[in-house]
């Protein structure tokens, strides 16, 4: 990221061509220094992200973000607090915030029909990232080829990984015993007795007849299919500029290199924004 405009060597833009809940986007003339919340919330109207804390500890604008390698020919997927991601960043990429998991109009998913049924949620603010951070780990729970086969209504996650699924994000007035269940009926070691207080069965009913009145669970509809024009565009990086600074993705180390000697030679400050590599 350069923050300095003067005498820029302005090079090839490249609109940023992203997708939010399969709808596509593409910006030529943007703010680099506009975070994904800024623009989930002020320009779309995917407006379940919450500004909260702004420093990415309290879990309220969590989004999944889907990358696509083309190299491995498969679909990456982890979640990204949007108040601290950069809107450059996203190029090429399918951002799925809690509207796409499910909403009123298409239908509600297991996930957030199971949150109410278990009084999971309460003010609201939070529970939207809370649902997008537990489909993450589901969704990459059913990545995994080294688990067990789940019993039909379960998924791959263990109790163990479902609690800790929604540890970064944080809840003011619900309490986090009924979020808590609300996830671990997913599980696929869950004891059913353990679950707490719900609207979907009686005290005393088998597992079987519990199991029966929660929201149905299918794991073969839990992954996103990733656009396939994204595919196409997912190996160039984008340049966009404002009057106040520049966003520069190079897609080659000499291009990398000539960016780093304009700030030698020039003067110009920059940043360094890179991908982790860690798996979340």
């Amino acid at each position: 990221m350069v923050k300095n405009t003067n005498d820029m060597d302005t090079t090839t833009k490249r609109s940023l061509v992203f997708a939010v809940n399969g709808r596509s986007f593409e910006l030529c003339n943007v703010d680099p220094s506009t975070t994904l919340l800024e623009f989930l919330r002020y320009q779309t109207p995917f407006k379940s992200v919450k500004l909260s804390c702004g420093e990415g500890g309290c879990g309220a604008c969590v989004v999944l973000l889907s990358r696509y390698d083309s190299a491995t020919d498969k679909v990456e997927d982890s979640t990204v607090s949007s108040c601290l991601t950069l809107l450059g960043s996203v190029n090429g990429c399918s951002i799925t915030t809690a509207e796409g998991i499910g909403n009123s109009k298409d239908g509600f998913h297991p996930i957030q029909e199971r949150f109410s049924g278990f009084h999971a949620s309460q003010c609201g603010f939070c529970t939207p990232g809370m649902c997008v951070s537990f489909y993450s780990a589901l969704i990459n729970a059913e990545k995994s080829n080294d688990r067990p086969e789940p019993c039909t209504g379960f998924s791959k996650l263990t109790v163990s990984e479902a609690e800790k699924s929604i540890a970064g994000n944080l809840c003011r007035c619900t309490g986090y015993r009924p979020i808590v269940d609300a996830c671990k009926s997913f599980a696929s070691d869950v004891d059913m007795e353990d679950l707490g207080f719900n609207s979907f069965w009686r005290k005393g009913e088998s597992n079987e007849v519990k199991l029966s009145r929660l929201p149905p669970y299918d794991r073969k509809n839990v992954t996103r299919v990733f656009p396939e024009f994204l595919k196409k565009d997912s190996t160039v990086g984008a340049n966009v500029d404002s009057q106040r600074c520049h966003w520069r993705s190079p897609v080659s180390l000499e291009e990398l290199q000539n960016l780093l000697q304009m700030e030698d030679n020039e003067g110009t400050s920059m940043k360094i924004v890179g991908k982790s590599l860690e798996d979340k």
